[in-house]
């Protein structure tokens, strides 16, 4: 069952922090899911917690991309710099439509273990508390360096089509289309690292009803790589997973980071 909680505002673009946050997610948010044949189709971003957060205009300086596919037709996402809403663009055509955004690396430092742990916390990840406990260093200023990987459907005109993995690094691929599957049908998703299904992995769904109350609910991925999320409340869902690993030797040596993180994320709407 969904549990109903009271949405946070946080702000997350900090790179040190005195007290975390629950989570900061990034999302990509349409404006209008189901666009009509001819219309623009337009998607906010942000950052933030449940809903609740910070819209982000469109800043190309943070993106590796920010595009938009229809089939086998891709095309990249222009548009002024700070343009709000950050998508502003012409449909590919009629059919489910995905936006897709890759963020550059960004840096973080927690000032404390304890800042540490809460992170560890909302990941789901407590098991790799011990690799910065007692008798590891450094136990404070732990640095991380993090990645976003987002996705949003949006149906044009009928919506029919699907999704796909698009080669990030960190995705949540759809199995189900939201628009034409029948009504009440449970989202089906793949989780992928490096194209790799991976099974046991938390997964973290929001939905915000039309009254504006926000649910939460705690999934996990199956042997399989899957998870299946319930349709069973109209709204927009958002899907959060969130992988922790120690910094490769790169971002090590570059950034002097000990942990990265990859945080996907996928939007739609069930109505």
């Amino acid at each position: 069952m969904l549990r109903h909680f009271p949405a946070v505002l946080i702000a997350c673009a900090a790179v040190s922090f005195g007290q975390i946050a629950d989570a900061h997610e990034f999302w990509i948010e349409p404006v209008t899911t189901r666009v009509a044949v001819g219309e623009p189709l337009e998607a906010r971003t942000y950052i933030g917690n449940a809903f609740e957060g910070e819209e982000l205009a469109n800043y190309p300086s943070m993106q590796v991309m920010f595009d938009i596919t229809l089939g086998d037709q891709t095309r990249a996402l222009g548009g002024a710099a700070e343009q709000i809403p950050a998508v502003s663009t012409p449909a590919l055509g009629e059919g489910l439509h995905i936006l897709r955004y890759q963020s550059r690396d960004f840096q973080l430092t927690y000032e404390t273990y304890a800042d540490f742990l809460a992170f560890l916390k909302e990941a789901d990840r407590m098991d790799l508390a011990e690799a910065q406990g007692p008798g590891s260093a450094p136990q404070d200023s732990i640095r991380e360096v993090y990645f976003r990987y987002a996705k949003s459907l949006i149906a044009v005109g009928d919506g029919a089509g699907s999704d796909r993995w698009m080669g990030m690094p960190w995705e949540l691929v759809a199995l189900t289309n939201p628009y034409t599957a029948a009504r009440r049908a449970a989202m089906e998703f793949e989780l992928r690292f490096n194209a790799e299904l991976q099974a046991d992995a938390a997964v973290h769904v929001f939905v915000r009803a039309g009254d504006g109350r926000v649910s939460q609910l705690r999934l996990r991925s199956d042997s399989r790589g899957l998870v299946t999320v319930p349709s069973d409340i109209d709204g927009t869902y958002m899907v959060n997973a969130i992988k922790v690993m120690p910094a490769s030797k790169r971002m090590e040596y570059l950034l002097g980071a000990t942990w990265q993180s990859l945080w996907a994320s996928a939007t739609y709407v069930i109505e």
